[in-house]
């Protein structure tokens, strides 16, 4: 019982934020279901391209940063983007996620390597800070279309 209030106030909260909390995780589901990784990735390499006219410097120090990050070495691209994969994931990055993926098909990427990956987690803080860069304009474009 919260301190001060009645008990049928206390009961009637909790009632009402489990019934929030159903139809969030409702919502999310419909939100998943209804996702498109072609859709995204297409959405937001337009506005990526937006960000390289507006930016071109921070533009050209991202691709020099991941150019550098993903070449191959001790480890191969495919691991590199096994681990920038998990990273988008950890980060719940969709753009990242898309992105990732459609680089491991490239690469050859197995089921089995992709779902192994699937829980590594390693710090990435410039590709996901992109995306939501990349969100951003998009919000900006939908909500000044027109005016």
């Amino acid at each position: 019982m919260v301190s001060g209030l009645p008990g049928w106030w206390a009961s009637d909260c909790q009632a009402v934020s489990r019934q929030v909390k159903w139809a969030i995780a409702y919502i999310g589901k419909l939100i998943m279901a209804s996702k498109s990784f072609v859709t995204i990735t297409t959405d937001l390499t337009k506005a990526i391209g937006t960000l390289r006219k507006a930016l071109p410097d921070t533009m050209q120090g991202f691709s020099a940063l991941h150019n550098g990050a993903m070449k191959g070495g001790a480890l191969s691209e495919l691991d590199k983007e096994l681990l920038a994969l998990a990273i988008g994931v950890a980060q719940h990055c969709d753009g990242c996620i898309g992105f990732h993926v459609k680089a491991l098909i490239r690469l050859g990427v197995t089921r089995e390597q992709l779902m192994e990956t699937l829980g590594v987690c390693i710090y990435m803080g410039g590709g996901p800070t992109l995306m939501y860069a990349a969100e951003a304009v998009r919000a900006y474009e939908e909500f000044t279309a027109g005016k």
